[in-house]
């Protein structure tokens, strides 16, 4: 049938100009037109199987960059976009009106990211908003049914191709969907005891005249109204007491209660959650009505006499009307006199197997299983015991919900960020990040960057799609490690702290909270722990998740955890090779006496929160520009690696400036440093052994093969003795000391030309890793900020940034411990053949 009827011309889709909020979501598909029931119909398919996708099971749906990929090879018509109960959009869908007056005039005023539909006939206006209880997708009497609506459980078709002089972000537009689609939403049923009254003498009164009136006679409540006064210590008793001065003041009239609700900045999505038979806002304005004792007479007011503040202003026909609507209301409130357990045992035992699965009962559920053990059990088995109920579908329901509420609530565990008032420059920002850094971490310039860098990244964690891991290491302890977590803690974004977790609880607080997590003490935790490397391993990529079994018994359940976000990884030594290659090494030296740092503890809280407030305003302007940015691989590195530094070169190509540049060296050098670090306490025991042969045989110089026999000489070290029972070879010697950045040279030594070290190559080695002696007061060497030592780039703080009056010597590890000393020796020096 296909072959005999013409297949429509579609649009084709131009993935750049699609927004980078939506391309950060895993949320995509395919589709292709099929010819089914005499016409042309979208079906979606999965990218990883072939197979129908469908809106309710996220393991049909991947990621922009796969689908942009597979349609690319020609098999498909375009790629679409699953709206869900967990994203932030909303989407009207306008058919069969290219260029219809009233279409434009939706379009103008939402002015959000529009593009049009693949057949070029329709319009898809994408918002940040939420649809509002009891707002239809469609209705013919709106527009002839050419408006549809959708938030949740629908695919849209992408195409790319944006409107003309229409916004290229999508934007939060919460009160405009409410008001453009307004004759979408459902008029309130009529009960057969409603009583037929007079309107109130308060509906005839104009909203801003209301809220003025709340101002002069109720200031509290007119600060809960504008969000002055944000009731952060209680919500709910905030909500209440702002309802109890809406019910005053419209005589207790609930839809206008609900109306100016609604337009207060106390309204979020929890006023629509459903709590039993009733939404938590109607119960909000039940209480209110039902304890308010007195009415705001507007006619009193325009008469120029003072409102009343209590029921003897009002007449008792006025009183009585007021009565009748309280009960008229809210009678479906009073007649609720069963308990949520009994509730919930009726939906199980009702002949639709689907009434448990409803909204209203899963929330009694969820509280059951939270506060009452003993009536859960009963109900699991009354639930195991009924026919057409799958217990496992149940538990697997409550738990996506659990899940998606304590995302709702991570607010509570981490605080919110109030972003700049002002744009920000992101190169000044990173600089300055870095800089602050080196005030308090003894590091080399580079490392300082790619902190700087990575803390950034944290920020748009949502538009990248590696996550490298930040390998705080050191070869000893007390080089200041746990000090740049902590560091990093202070800026990256949701940071979760801890000096070990569960591999259990590894997977769940990644899959619930999404959060930057910072495991101090590695070296222990990870040590013989290969289940939490897996896990680590795992969360590299977006699409990074692992498969646990859930559930008791019969119950038992494969359950997909996602382990995707940033972590940051902080111990002594090197961490297991499969980590490694995830990484960016961090590498810290211990200070030296004559460094000096300000401790971590007295940062000015003035400078912590304006540099989280511009990382905030930050990610708010370029989360777009991130997510689109494909920068070119750093050069030289293998795929892995250059894979770690991707997300660090999208912001670096965004924010512009120096960085571009300078991430490309910083990475080098860190990969030219990245080797493999051994145990440190038989590192430091060597040290401790070289400087006593080159102390005892007093020589300025030795070659490779006389420095070991010298080491195997001694009977009680273990260099004799330490490969496989043989004595040390010169190999394994020049691959401990690497670790230090100490190598083998080409020395003449007399007429001789060998491999061998410098007495001055240990100088600074011996100076941070073996005891030191005692610095005069007067010394008071600082380290330099600038970057010198990978960049010919100037680092210099600009615009409103903190600037650091006292100057600091340059650094002396420009060379980033990569440039051989083939200085002979001084006619001075004593040597040793």
């Amino acid at each position: 049938m296909s072959n005999c009827i013409q297949k429509p011309e579609l649009i084709t889709p131009d993935f750049e100009h699609i927004p980078g909020e939506l391309k950060s979501h895993t949320q995509w598909i395919l589709w292709k037109l099929e010819y089914q029931k005499d016409r042309w119909t979208k079906v979606p398919y999965a990218v990883s199987t072939g197979k129908r996708a469908s809106v309710t099971n996220p393991t049909t749906w991947t990621t922009f960059a796969e689908a942009e990929d597979a349609y690319s090879r020609g098999e498909w018509d375009g790629v679409g976009f699953v709206l869900t109960s967990e994203d932030p959009f909303t989407c009207i869908d306008l058919d069969h009106c290219p260029e219809a007056p009233w279409a434009l005039g939706i379009i103008n005023h939402v002015n959000s990211y529009t593009e049009v539909s693949p057949s070029g006939d329709g319009y898809h206006i994408w918002m940040v908003a939420t649809k509002p209880a009891g707002m239809r997708c469609k209705t013919s009497k709106f527009h002839e049914g050419a408006v549809e609506v959708y938030d949740t459980d629908r695919w849209m078709t992408m195409t790319g191709k944006p409107r003309d002089h229409a916004s290229g972000r999508v934007e939060a537009r919460q009160p405009v969907l409410e008001r453009v689609c307004a004759p979408l939403l459902k008029k309130p049923a009529q009960t057969a005891s409603a009583v037929p009254v007079r309107p109130p003498a308060h509906t005839t009164v104009d909203s801003n005249v209301l809220l003025s009136e709340l101002k002069r006679i109720k200031p509290p409540a007119h600060r809960l109204f504008t969000g002055e006064d944000t009731g952060l210590d209680d919500a709910s008793a905030s909500d209440q007491s702002l309802m109890n001065a809406l019910a005053w003041l419209t005589g207790s009239d609930p839809e206008r209660m609900d109306l100016l609700f609604r337009q207060s900045a106390r309204m979020r999505s929890k006023w629509d959650e459903q709590r039993g038979e009733l939404t938590y806002g109607q119960r909000t304005i039940h209480t209110a009505i039902q304890g308010c004792t007195g009415a705001y007479d507007p006619d009193r007011r325009i008469n120029g006499q003072a409102p009343v503040h209590s029921g003897g202003g009002l007449t008792s026909e006025e009183c009585s009307r007021m009565e009748a609507k309280r009960r008229q209301n809210h009678q479906t409130m009073a007649a609720d006199t069963t308990t949520p357990f009994e509730q919930v045992m009726a939906a199980i035992k009702d002949e639709d197997p689907g009434k448990v699965f409803e909204r209203p009962i899963l929330d009694l559920m969820t509280a059951i299983r939270r506060d009452s053990p003993p009536d859960w059990q009963r109900i699991r088995k009354a639930v195991k015991d009924a026919k057409g109920i799958a217990l496992t579908d149940l538990l697997a329901e409550l738990e996506k919900r659990e899940r998606t509420q304590a995302k709702a609530d991570s607010g509570e565990i981490f605080p919110v960020i109030e972003p700049w008032p002002e744009p920000v420059e992101g190169a000044a920002l990173v600089r300055e990040l870095s800089d602050t850094l080196r005030r308090y971490v003894v590091c080399e310039p580079y490392v300082a960057d790619a902190a700087a860098l990575w803390i950034v990244f944290t920020w748009f964690i949502d538009q990248v799609y590696v996550a490298p891991i930040a390998n705080i290491t050191a070869p000893l302890p007390n080089c200041g490690k746990s000090i740049l977590l902590d560091f990093m803690g202070e800026f990256s974004f949701h940071p979760l702290k801890c000096d070990g977790i569960s591999p259990a609880a590894l997977f769940r607080s990644m899959d619930m909270w999404g959060p930057t997590l910072l495991i101090d003490e590695t070296d222990a935790f990870l040590k013989e722990n290969e289940e939490a490397r897996g896990v680590l391993n795992s969360g590299h990529k977006r699409n990074g998740f692992i498969i646990r079994v859930e559930g008791e018994g019969a119950d038992r359940k494969p359950v997909r955890f996602s382990t995707w976000g940033a972590k940051a990884l902080c111990g002594i030594g090197a961490i297991a090779d499969t980590l490694a290659s995830r990484s960016i090494r961090l590498e810290l030296r211990r200070k030296l006496p004559t460094e000096k740092i300000e401790n971590l503890r007295h940062m000015p809280s003035e400078l912590r929160d304006r540099l989280l407030r511009q990382l905030a305003r930050l990610h708010e302007d370029l989360a777009g520009e991130v997510a689109e940015a494909r920068p070119e691989p750093v050069r030289g590195l293998n795929n892995r690696a250059a894979d770690n530094w991707e997300p660090l070169q999208q912001i670096a190509e965004v924010i512009g400036g120096e960085w571009p540049e300078r991430v490309q060296n910083v990475a080098v050098t860190i990969a030219q440093n990245d080797d493999e670090e051994l145990s440190s306490d038989i590192n430091v025991e060597l040290l401790k052994d070289v400087k006593s042969v080159f102390e005892g045989k007093g020589v300025e110089s030795i070659f490779s093969a006389a420095l070991t026999e010298a080491l195997c000489a001694d009977g009680d070290a273990p260099w004799g003795t330490c490969d496989k029972g043989k004595p040390m070879r010169q190999r394994q010697l020049a691959s401990r000391l690497k670790g230090f950045g100490i190598r083998p040279q080409q020395i003449r030594i007399g007429e001789g030309t060998k491999k061998g070290y410098y007495r001055r190559q240990f100088q600074e080695v011996f100076k941070r890793y073996l005891s030191p002696a005692p610095l005069s007061g007067s010394e008071t060497t600082k380290q330099s900020s600038n970057h010198a030592g990978y960049s010919d780039v100037g680092n210099e703080t600009q615009g409103g940034n903190v600037s650091f009056e006292n100057s600091r010597e340059p650094s002396n590890h420009a060379v980033c411990f990569d440039v051989s000393d083939e200085t002979p020796p001084s006619p001075g020096e004593k040597e040793q053949f």
